[in-house]
This record gives C-alpha cells, structure tokens and sequence, in this order.
C-alpha cells in the first residue's frame, strides 16, 4: 500500500509539473532579431490544446506559419519546428528551436537541420522575446 501510495504521489505531482508548464508557455511573445535590412520583429503566438502545443510564429514580412512538432521539455523549456520555403523553389529550410522560459522572457536559440546554425551557417542565435500583455 505505501509503495502504490509514493508512485501515485509522484505521478501526481509529475502531472501537475507538466500542466503548470504548458500554462506558463500559452499567450503571445514578442521581440525582433537581426535580418539582412536590419531588425525584424518576430511573434510567437502559443496555444494548449488538449495538452498538445500548437502555434504560429510570424518574422519580419512574412506571413504566419505554423509551428510544428512543439513540445513542452520541461517546467522551463519548449521545442518547435518551423519550415521556411526554400531559395528558388528548393526544399525548405526546416528550423528548429529550443526556447528557455524565465519568468515573462524567453530565450529562442534556432539551428537549422544538417547541422547549420540558424544564421545561415552563421552558427546560432539567440533571440529574447517577452510575453505580451
């Protein structure tokens, strides 16, 4: 009986980590990072659904895109995919990101897949963004 007790306490309180966590990342984040004609803003926009993170990231001119393969690490930390249509009609570039959460700030680093960094083989970049009101 105490073992079940303990597993189920813990279950719980791992449970409960977990949902405080994808609370915490839902909303609207803002910021810009350097382009090529010099700042860019980006939005970030996160939603829970059905314990599952969806969203869309908007850079610069761009349209919306969705986000994909977004996942909730840990208390502080997320992880998404976003796909960028490639120079003349190529492949698209797929990026990924790791995001820190601390408190109303998060800390984006991009790599792009094949081992680039998210600058275009510049190596990767870090990108603060801070939760909107």
């Amino acid at each position: 009986m105490t073992r079940k007790a303990f597993f189920l306490a813990a279950l719980l309180c791992g449970v409960s980590v977990m949902v405080f966590a994808q609370a915490g990342v839902a909303g609207k984040w803002t910021g810009e990072t350097q382009g090529r004609q010099g700042p860019q803003p980006i939005t970030l926009e996160l939603k829970m659904d059905a314990g599952k993170l969806t969203g869309t990231m908007t850079q610069g001119a761009q349209p919306a895109a969705a986000i994909t393969d977004a996942k909730v690490v840990d208390a502080s930390t997320i992880s998404f995919k976003r796909s960028l249509a490639g120079r003349g009609g190529g492949d698209p570039i797929v990026i990924e990101y790791t995001g820190k959460i601390k408190g109303d700030e998060m800390t984006l680093t991009p790599s792009a897949g094949g081992g680039r960094g998210g600058g275009g083989g510049r190596g990767p970049t870090e990108i603060t963004l801070k939760r909107a009101s």
